[in-house]
């Protein structure tokens, strides 16, 4: 059996120091140790007058990969563990206080992760523990606090414990090392682009379309994409000025990005599709994008060509080159047009009033009695009542044919606010028919629902995915919006 007891000593003074015997009872017999007798001598002063510091067993220091950056400029933190010799019960503890800083931890590869290095001529194992990508988002960032660190050291030699016994000589040890300061200068106000809005790091700008002759019906596909590296990932790409007569929707967005010691790698983009309904040539001023390049600590504005393309059939009715232009067109009534049929070679034109006037009597009486029922019908049912009529009997045939089209359901929306509301083929975009809607003192709700639902058909409709007379989500939606207009 074998039983033994560690302590750690610490001499109060100079001289020679004796450490009692030890006792312990064994089978009612007491045993004794001999006394230890201990030099203590001054510690010899360095060249500077003041007693030399043993250099530490172990260290735990956060390093930084630069020391002054810009607001939005990425750095590395690092945080290093370095040890000399065997150390034991090390306890670690971090009080780093982040204030203002966007960070996240990175994965570390195995190769990276351990070595030896010499700090201020000691020689070091050292293990990197956890690595920080972070970026200041205010120039006031800061790091506060401190890393402390404690253990045992155990030294190479072995003494006696007072039983004879070997022991290994040791002794605690504890270090606090501050966080590290870095300077945070703030964007230059002089010379900052009146669109930039954030983006630090090199990048480059692309625009393109997916054609410049779509087909009638057919969407154009606008992509805008930056490259690069930097804080990319912090930065949203904004949607661009459009022709006016270009109805768009909202932009889809993505991004394929890698996380390193740069920051943000790759490549962030929006995409919005284009819908012409008039032809003619549209033309997309040219895009732009600045950001802010610390090496050169200059501002760059990255600008791409302008882009067109052309509807070579549509609606003649309002053009790009014409826009606010409108068809006149004359009618006797919608449904009668005046046909006038060239004379035939070798026959007389007729000249007599009174014959003339006899015999259109007939006709003339009718068409006045016809004129008179359509318009005695039109003051009967308002374009509105007309229109749910229609969409009633167009339930009923979907009814039969195994449910309503979704390009059916889109045609009744548009026929609605351009027979109904007043709308103009050119104006069926979402800001004016939500103005002219608002303004048929509609509910705000259901012009949300309407606008929503016209958009939701119209990416079905470009996009494929619902075949005719196939039922969607949308159906009851129609249904419910036909019965609160």
């Amino acid at each position: 059996m074998e039983l033994a007891y560690q302590f750690v000593l610490r001499p109060k003074r100079t001289g020679t120091l004796t450490i009692g015997p030890a006792q312990i009872q064994v089978n009612g017999s007491a045993i004794s140790s001999k006394p230890l007798s201990i030099e203590v001598a001054q510690a010899e002063p360095s060249e500077g007058g003041s007693s030399k510091k043993a250099p530490a067993p172990a260290l735990y220091r956060i390093e930084a990969s630069r020391n002054s950056v810009y607001v939005g400029e990425p750095l590395l933190l690092d945080y290093v563990y370095y040890s000399q010799g065997t150390v034991q019960q090390v306890n670690a503890q971090d009080e780093v206080e982040w204030k203002g800083y966007y960070k996240r931890e990175l994965d570390i590869p195995d190769a990276g992760k351990q070595g030896r290095r010499t700090l201020d001529g000691i020689p070091y194992q050292w293990s990197l523990e956890k690595r920080f990508m972070v970026i200041p988002q205010i120039a006031e960032a800061s790091l506060t606090g401190a890393l402390s660190l404690e253990g045992v050291a155990l030294s190479g030699g072995y003494a006696r414990d007072p039983f004879g016994w070997p022991v290994q000589r040791g002794a605690r040890f504890s270090e606090r090392r501050p966080a590290p300061s870095i300077e945070v200068k703030p964007l230059p106000e002089r010379d900052r682009p009146a669109d930039f809005s954030g983006a630090v790091g090199q990048y480059t700008l692309s625009a393109t379309l997916d054609t410049d002759h779509p087909d009638p019906g057919s969407p154009v596909k606008l992509r805008i994409e930056v490259k690069g590296q930097g804080n990319l990932g912090l930065v949203e790409l904004e949607r661009p000025e459009l022709p006016a007569l270009v109805e768009s929707f909202e932009p889809e967005r993505g991004e394929r990005l890698n996380l390193g010691s740069n920051g943000f790698s790759g490549s962030k983009w929006i995409e919005i599709l284009l819908i012409p309904r008039h032809k003619g040539v549209y033309t997309i001023p040219a895009i732009s994008f600045s950001y802010f390049d610390p090496q050169k600590a200059t501002y760059v504005v990255l600008e791409s060509e302008p882009l067109q393309f052309e509807l070579e059939v549509g609606s003649t009715a309002e053009t790009p080159s014409s826009q606010g232009a409108k068809e006149s067109v004359t009618t006797l009534a919608e449904d009668i047009r005046y046909v006038r049929k060239p004379l035939r070679p070798g026959r007389a034109r007729v000249s007599s009033t009174p014959l003339w006037l006899g015999a259109s009597a007939p006709l003339l009486l009718g068409l006045l009695v016809a004129g008179l029922g359509i318009r005695r019908s039109r003051r009967t049912d308002s374009p509105r009542e007309r229109w749910k009529k229609q969409v009633d009997q167009q339930w009923e045939r979907s009814k039969r044919s195994g449910g309503l089209a979704p390009e059916v359901a889109l045609e009744f929306i548009e026929r609605y606010c351009i027979e109904v509301v007043g709308l103009s083929a050119a104006e069926l975009n979402q800001n004016r028919a939500r103005i002219a809607l608002l303004e048929q003192g509609l509910d705000p709700a259901v012009v949300d629902q309407l606008l929503s639902l016209k958009v939701q058909l119209e990416s079905l409709r470009y996009s494929g995915s619902l075949n005719a007379g196939q039922p969607g989500s949308w159906t009851s939606t129609f249904a419910d919006l036909c019965a609160r207009l």
